[in-house]
């Protein structure tokens, strides 16, 4: 069920005919599909998940390596050290180290969750602020 911006009521109309019997789910699930298949581009989707594809594998080794995973950070350069500990992997290498050794990893843990929420954060006032600017131009396009 697709219901515009600014009209509830389509939406509310159609779950009362459903509950009152005058439409039928599968009819709905029917009428949904066939949307998908005539208006959505695949080509499109496939395209953009190849590219998000690529630029996340393309940024994955990099914090491999400062996050200490491959090499201990203290033999990179002094100016990679702040970059690190920006990043929560860090502190759940830091952890897991820390626990084959017979610490606390309590610490190292805290810390990641706290960066973990601190991304998050930071991730949704991105998104809203992306969607609200693209809302007001109606810039949003599938190509």
């Amino acid at each position: 069920m697709v219901v515009p911006p600014g009209r509830p009521e389509l939406g509310a109309g159609v779950i009362r005919d459903v509950v009152e019997g005058r439409t039928s789910l599968e009819g709905m699930g029917d009428r949904g599909r066939a949307w998908v298949e005539q208006e959505a581009d695949r080509d499109v989707a496939f395209a953009r998940y190849r590219t998000s594809w690529a630029l996340g594998s393309m940024t994955e080794y990099p914090i491999w390596l400062i996050c200490g995973f491959l090499v201990p950070i203290s033999l990179l350069p002094d100016w990679v050290h702040p970059i690190s500990w920006a990043l929560a992997p860090t502190w759940g290498m830091r952890a897991i180290r820390e626990s084959a050794t017979g610490g606390t990893p309590l610490p190292d843990i805290a810390m990641c969750l706290l960066l973990g929420g601190i991304y998050v954060a930071i991730g949704v006032v991105v998104t809203e602020t992306v969607l609200r600017a693209a809302r007001r131009s109606a810039s949003l396009s599938l190509t």
